[in-house]
């Protein structure tokens, strides 16, 4: 599977311009999230309502042993096509060439090198003036707007424009007019960050002289814990609220997915991947955070959900129940066009957390809306109600701590020289973490963010190691 930094450097051998090069990561982003091997979300979906069940790794296997054939990869379903890939190639034609392209070069059909390769040759054969462009445009949102309209084609490209400019905008700012860093010139700066980091150290124990005032300053914040009794219900709720933007283009989906693998015992015995649909996942996640698997089942799958909230005894299969926030509604998209006089009793296809209730109207949480936790707005007995796992919540004690300054700030390192600092603050910057330096005390001090709990710090604490950094909160 590809990085996002191999797909640049593989497209700019191609002599397309850094603003191209943005256009196509930003869209393949939109589009896979930069996944070789991604295969259409609603494509799995449908393929496991006719129970055939796969994760991407499992049809992108079935696929090169010849165990899915060619017919079935260009119509997963008959008469219905679904993407697949980096640009979720959708058209049986196109989808052929890619699968012909694989074949030839004796890759597995998510290899993205063969992708990208075919990529090029679509543009050069079926889009030469986008090609064109592509090689020579200085805009990014020019480039990216192009590659949107013409090589993918949807038929809502308007709306589709803003975040696949930004999507680019992002890969623009972190690649463009960089030179193929060494491996080498990456470790010598991480480097020289922990040597510095040491000799700071060392200096500080060495110095006993400071005013009273200097060491106030530098004392780490005083931490309080706070214990209140809060509503369950109103736990799940809130938990769901923080989990809104989460989104699978940039992986934060994953600390859901992972969440969910750890529940012991792990239900249905099934191991989710970051390629399955995710909506039960979500809620039996928010579940599990609150604190109140014991009221809201676990599970992946909605029907399984549904069956153990009627051994729970907490089912109401009335599409006109007036729903309470923290319960779980349930969903089927093919109900009948006389959903308001009947009951919807067909298989559940998703499912939701209500936020809140107002007259006639409520809002529900979901997780895997638009492939992302997002709101959505229902009436009463409305159209696609499936039924609501109504949880008998309860109260459940909460301890919390605070910092007498309010916050967890993380440094990252201190230098002696400026220059220093600076490089340090770029690379992390081309790692995706904002940073800055300020100077105390003849030190050039590289503050990696600060953060309202000190299990956010230790997130970012956690991040820089993976850079080899070994960084401190205060």
């Amino acid at each position: 599977m590809a990085n996002e930094k191999e797909i640049w450097k593989y497209l700019k051998s191609k002599k397309i311009t850094d603003a191209g090069c943005a256009a196509i990561l930003g869209n393949m982003q939109a589009e896979s999230g930069i996944i070789a091997n991604k295969v259409e979300n609603l494509c799995l979906q449908r393929l496991r309502e006719h129970d055939r069940v796969y994760t991407d790794e499992t049809y992108t296997a079935a696929v090169d042993s010849g165990a899915i054939t060619l017919e079935e990869f260009l119509n997963p379903i008959i008469y219905r096509q679904y993407g697949y890939g980096l640009c979720q190639w959708t058209y049986p034609t196109r989808k052929k060439g890619l699968y012909n392209t694989c074949k030839q070069n004796k890759a597995s059909i998510g290899d993205w090198k063969s992708q990208c390769q075919y990529l090029i040759k679509e543009l050069k054969t079926l889009f030469p003036k986008l090609w064109t462009l592509l090689q020579n445009s200085k805009s990014v949102d020019e480039a990216t707007d192009e590659f949107l309209i013409e090589f993918e084609r949807p038929a809502n490209a308007e709306t589709m424009k803003t975040l696949r400019r930004s999507y680019a905008q992002r890969w623009y700012d972190k690649y463009a007019g960089t030179t193929d860093e060494t491996e080498a010139d990456v470790k010598s700066v991480i480097q020289k960050a922990v040597e510095t980091v040491k000799e700071a150290a060392t200096s500080k124990n060495k110095s006993k002289k400071s005013s009273k005032k200097q060491e106030k300053t530098e004392e780490p914040p005083k931490v309080t814990t706070t214990t209140t009794t809060v509503s369950q219900r109103d736990k799940v709720v809130s938990i769901a609220k923080s989990l809104i933007g989460i989104k699978e283009s940039d992986g934060s989906h994953r600390k859901i997915i992972d969440g969910y693998n750890s529940i012991k015992p792990l239900p249905g015995g099934y191991k989710m991947q970051y390629t399955d649909p995710w909506c039960a996942t979500f809620v039996s996640y928010v579940a599990k955070e609150a604190g109140a698997l014991d009221v809201i089942p676990a599970n992946c799958g909605c029907p399984q959900m549904i069956e153990a909230f009627k051994k729970l005894g907490s089912w109401v299969e009335s599409d006109s129940y007036i729903p309470k926030p923290g319960d779980i509604i349930f969903y089927d998209w093919q109900d009948n066009a006389n959903y308001a006089a009947t009951d919807n009793t067909g298989v559940s296809d998703h499912v939701g957390i209500v936020e809140a209730v107002s007259g006639n109207q409520f809002s529900v949480i979901e997780g895997n809306k638009n492939d992302a936790v997002e709101r959505r707005g229902m009436a009463i007995n409305g159209k696609f109600i499936r039924g609501y796992g109504v949880p008998k919540y309860r109260d459940v004690t909460v301890t919390t701590t605070s910092t007498s300054a309010g916050e967890y700030r993380v440094q990252a390192a201190s230098f002696r020289l400026e220059s220093e600092a600076q490089n340090l603050v770029d690379m992390l910057a081309r790692a995706g973490i904002d940073s800055y330096f300020y100077k105390k005390n003849d030190w050039y001090l590289v503050q990696a963010g600060s953060f309202a709990s000190k299990e956010l710090a230790d997130n970012r604490l956690a991040a820089l190691k993976e850079l080899g950094i070994t960084g401190m909160i205060w």
